[in-house]
């Protein structure tokens, strides 16, 4: 996998400083994004497996995205490959797993079902923080005149930023699994917020709507899905294969945090485990 991201950020500094396919400030943040992804295969991956493979998925993710936004071939390129050895070496990890910890059961089973569909939600909002943040002057400026559209006529700018902090926080907190139930929490809230700007929750329920002049900006629906799923961490946390796990169980995690990582169950089993 070090080898992977190795030549991904060889072609990033190529596209970026050589050919400039990269524009602007992407060049920058996707060669400081395939830095910190390399940084992290190399030196945590082969201690802590779940820990390396999260935090390096991450900024090779967004990296990747930029790419495709700029439409840059060769780190979209890389990065495709890349990000298909990533998911073999979650597979693996989840096979291994089952095939030891037998005792786990279906209960296991359910537990990384819900660790693949958290990852992919919580990373999903790579590609909303990414164009606000990391992908060049040109996504930044129509994300302003998206959010002027949407009312906010003064210090548009701003928002735009915050927006993107807020959804990379978003994809660090669940994709991480850390403080995973804060993290749900401030997704419910986030999502539930900013969709009154869009005005998703008055176009009816069904996501792809047609109207008179076209496509219409969409209804609830998937507005729902994502309030749900978020939700959903708030009662949970995040399971064996996050960060809140390694923290807790190396008693890194203050106890004044542990509510935001463990459920009371999960808590009270912490307690008889000790």
């Amino acid at each position: 996998m070090s080898a992977i991201v190795f030549i991904a950020l060889l072609i990033a500094i190529y596209c970026g400083f050589i050919s400039d396919q990269l524009p602007d400030f992407s060049a920058y943040t996707t060669t400081l994004l395939l830095l910190i992804s390399l940084v992290i295969c190399i030196t945590v991956m082969p201690r802590n497996f779940s820990v390396g493979f999260l935090t390096s998925l991450l900024p090779f993710a967004i990296a990747w995205r930029v790419g495709a936004m700029n439409d840059v071939k060769p780190i979209m390129v890389i990065c495709s490959i890349g990000m298909f050895f990533f998911a073999v070496q979650f597979f693996d990890c989840m096979r291994n797993d089952q095939n030891h910890y037998k005792k786990d059961g279906w209960l296991g089973d359910m537990q990384w079902q819900m660790t693949f569909v958290r990852i992919y939600f919580a990373y999903n909002e790579v590609g909303h923080c990414t164009e606000k943040l990391f992908a060049g002057n040109d996504s930044f400026q129509h994300l302003e005149q998206v959010f002027y559209r949407y009312g906010l006529h003064t210090n548009t700018g701003s928002y735009v930023i915050f927006a993107g902090l807020c959804e990379l926080a978003l994809a660090i907190g669940l994709g991480f699994g850390f403080l995973t139930r804060l993290a749900g929490l401030g997704g419910f809230l986030y999502i539930l917020s900013v969709n009154q700007y869009g005005g998703h929750f008055f176009n009816g329920y069904t996501w792809n709507i047609r109207a008179s002049g076209g496509l219409s900006n969409g209804g609830w629906e998937y507005i729902l899905l994502l309030l749900v799923f978020f939700g959903s961490f708030v009662i949970s946390g995040a399971g064996k294969f996050s960060v809140d796990r390694w923290l807790i169980d190396r008693h890194l995690m203050p106890s004044f945090l542990i509510p935001c990582c463990l459920s009371k169950a999960g808590r009270e089993a912490l307690e008889r485990n000790n």
